[in-house]
């Protein structure tokens, strides 16, 4: 059994995948979300759910502590970059700079995109790119807009 914060009530399905670390040394469980609890706990705003493992585990006791880790958005064939990469403008844009070719010069051109939703440090972008583009990575945060560029 675990307790999942309420802001992920609508996201988490019966039958969803789960993953669940208890720490070094330990085996990571896979299994699948078995119940959905009825009702919200008032003291930590949580409602419980309840795991079904696809192994036994002997090493399980009551009470251990352990991460669980259930997906709850799945996407194919989207752009993703690291989440530090992607840089934010006085008047909150998100952007990137993308290497270009202007009157025989490379240039920094600023490409404003719209980031969609992060995990572990990565960032997916919802438009702005295509995946073709090549960004600047090392430095970006010292250009400006239009800025002639050398790439080793």
């Amino acid at each position: 059994m675990a307790d999942v914060s309420e802001k992920y009530l609508a996201k988490i399905k019966p039958n969803a995948p789960v993953s669940i670390s208890f720490g070094e040394g330990m085996d990571t469980l896979t299994g699948s979300i078995s119940n959905i609890g009825a009702t919200i706990n008032p003291a930590n705003r949580t409602f419980e759910i309840k795991v079904g493992f696809s192994k036994k585990a002997d090493f399980l006791r009551p009470n251990l502590m352990a991460e669980v880790e259930i997906n709850d958005f799945k996407a194919d064939s989207v752009i993703v970059l690291p989440s530090s990469y992607i840089l934010r403008d006085i008047k909150g844009d998100s952007f990137v700079y993308q290497v270009v070719k202007e009157s025989g010069k490379t240039v920094a051109k600023k490409n404003i995109l719209e980031p969609g939703l992060s995990y572990k440090g990565r960032t997916m972008i919802l438009s702005g790119l295509t995946g073709a583009e090549t960004i600047v990575t090392d430095g970006a945060r010292k250009l400006v807009d239009g800025q002639e560029i050398r790439i080793d």
